[in-house]
């Protein structure tokens, strides 16, 4: 029925219909005003398609399961990702479909004792944001649970693409400046309990700018990665080759006794450097010209010191004659050049 003000209200009529009487001289209509009810449903009917809508298209699980664990609820675009269907897991006991992931069951567990829970999990090498919440009955009691679960594999892939161009150097996938940095710190930290040392190599490809110049950048890069590469396979698995930038690399030494062990190090890198690269058509010669610096935590300076002591007695070894290393002695340091 349209109302005065133009608006449709709804109403619903019931009678004593009692018209094959024939002393019944009428009838009594009763009508109720039934629009907030039926605005109420059409909303709920709405709600119930926009939920259906996000939990079909959206990377969600929506599961829900009664006291006894059995699963009442199971639905979401992304059960295809661990090889389930919707649906097909209802009736199903939670307990025997999580056996082996310990870490749901206790997750389940909780909220069946009452907590939210909050976690994020590991299904099939996927990740997934889970939230548990107890259902209640009227007298307060936990009648079952209900959960979402969403799948942020992605999101994680990226942050962690994220984080690892942030620490590594673009083309050789090796740490930055930053990592280094990191490393360096923790490394010297460590000295204090071992009684051990840590030596940095500061090495400079001699004469790469004719490389550059000659052959181009793609050729240089290409050689900047077979460096790369040539100086991380004379390493142990615990040391670290970083690239600050150009033609410098670094590489840091934990846990040696001495300069012997350090420079025995900086002598299999020049090695590892001399086999002719083949750049396109052109076979080229790389030199590296290393400083080598040793230190702990006892000395009581900044990691970066002990990085620009490394830089000051590689360009000494600049200055001798290139393709060889120099350890560093206090003296040199008037040699460090603005970086």
């Amino acid at each position: 029925m349209r109302h005065a003000d133009g608006s449709w209200r709804w109403f619903e009529s019931s009678n004593n219909n009692l018209s094959h009487d024939p002393d019944v001289r009428g009838i009594v209509v009763v009508t109720r005003d039934i629009t907030e009810r039926r605005e109420a449903e059409e909303a709920l009917k709405e709600s119930e398609k926009l939920l259906r809508a996000v939990v079909t298209g959206a990377s969600v699980v929506v599961f829900a399961a009664d006291r006894e664990g059995k699963i009442t609820l199971s639905e979401g675009k992304a059960l295809e990702s661990v090889g389930e269907e919707p649906g097909n897991a209802v009736g199903r006991s939670i307990y025997e479909m999580c056996a082996d992931e310990p870490d749901i069951l206790e997750n389940v567990r909780r909220a069946f004792s009452g907590e939210e829970v909050a976690a994020t999990v590991e299904i099939g090498g996927l990740a997934f944001e889970t939230r548990y919440s107890p259902m209640r009955g009227e007298d307060g009691t936990v009648t079952g649970i209900v959960g979402v679960a969403t799948d942020v594999s992605e999101r994680r892939r990226l942050e962690k693409e994220l984080e690892h161009r942030a620490f590594h150097d673009s083309l050789t996938g090796l740490p930055n400046r930053d990592l280094l940095a990191d490393r360096l710190g923790h490394a010297l930290e460590r000295t204090e309990r071992r009684g051990r040392k840590v030596a940095v190599l500061f090495l400079d490809l001699d004469n790469f700018k004719l490389v550059n110049d000659s052959l181009g950048h793609d050729a240089g890069d290409e050689l900047l990665v077979e460096a790369a590469s040539r100086i991380g396979s004379v390493l142990r698995s615990k040391d670290t080759v970083a690239r600050l930038g150009g033609d410098e690399f670094v590489v840091l030494l934990e846990d040696v006794a001495g300069e012997a062990e350090a420079t025995e190090v900086a002598e299999r890198v020049i090695q590892a450097l001399k086999p002719p690269v083949s750049l396109g058509d052109e076979k080229v010669s790389v030199t590296a010209s290393i400083g080598v610096a040793l230190g702990d935590s006892g000395e009581g300076r900044p990691p970066d010191a002990l990085l620009g002591d490394a830089d000051a007695a590689m360009y000494r070894a600049k200055e001798k004659g290139r393709n060889g290393y120099e350890e560093f002695r206090p003296e040199m340091r008037p040699l460090l050049r603005d970086t």
